[in-house]
């Protein structure tokens, strides 16, 4: 018997049956089919002419910490914009309610001015707590994803190495409020930062979403990759069995005869 891929019937010691096909394949040719069509699911994880799933063994644990793998990209951004208007408009209410505590936290200059324009100007009160709502929601989504993935991914070193450039992309997310509080200390007027404050979810939100896209793809890329996988001799194959049954009667009844 000859390898399906390769064609070399040298080794048939080494040959396996991984499917319900009446073929055998040398596992390191299958393996190397699978790295070419590794984006394939249809290819990478079963045989595409039976369609019977192959039984891998993998040296390591699979990681499966994924993270809203199969919601679409338009519905976690929806998501996360009606999170943190919310928390917007919460924290907005609860500051109004104490005479705009958070006015004296932040140390402004001209607290009075700052203080008339959140009470007369809605804008201002959008780019305020806005601001403020995405700055702690960019914080607390990094650090919860980083804690959950500290308890949750077995190949920690891995997995950090793989997502060290997306940690500090999603890192800089945070630099636009801090630099907006920045230079209303410097200039003494909250002119800009009531102007460019309602713009930094435009750029928080596309890259959470693209955080937690590339989160799941390096957790993919460990079990594809990086985890050795060992691929099993299936003996179950019903088709050369129902036809070895009918030979075995068909023999049986001639010595019968």
């Amino acid at each position: 018997m000859e390898c399906r891929i390769c064609l070399d019937d040298s080794n048939p010691e080494d040959l396996i049956s991984p499917c319900r096909c009446n073929a055998v394949v040398h596992e390191t040719c299958l393996q190397r089919w699978r790295a070419e069509c590794i984006d394939n699911p249809d290819k990478y994880d079963r045989c595409e002419i039976c369609t019977a799933d192959y039984v891998i063994i993998a040296k390591k644990p699979k990681e499966n910490f994924f993270i809203l793998q199969n919601t679409p990209p338009k519905a976690l951004s929806f998501a996360f914009l009606f999170f943190i208007w919310f928390v917007a408009i919460l924290a907005g209410t609860l500051d109004a309610m104490s005479n705009y505590h958070s006015i004296r936290i932040l140390g402004f200059k001209h607290n009075g001015t700052i203080r008339y324009h959140l009470r007369k100007d809605v804008w201002a009160n959008i780019s305020y707590y806005q601001s403020m709502s995405v700055f702690f929601f960019t914080i607390f989504t990094q650090l919860l994803m980083k804690s959950l993935s500290l308890c949750c991914v077995y190949q920690k070193c891995k997995y950090n190495k793989l997502m060290c450039i997306s940690d500090f992309n999603y890192f800089l997310t945070l630099l636009p409020y801090p630099f907006l509080l920045i230079t209303t200390y410097d200039l003494g007027t909250s002119g800009l930062f009531f102007t460019m404050g309602a713009a930094t979810i435009l750029i928080t939100i596309p890259m959470t979403v693209d955080y937690i896209k590339r989160h799941n793809k390096a957790l993919t890329d460990i079990n594809r990759k990086y985890n050795p996988e060992k691929i099993m001799n299936v003996t179950y194959n019903p088709i050369p069995n129902d036809i070895l049954e009918v030979t075995t009667e068909s023999d049986e009844n001639l010595d019968r005869v």
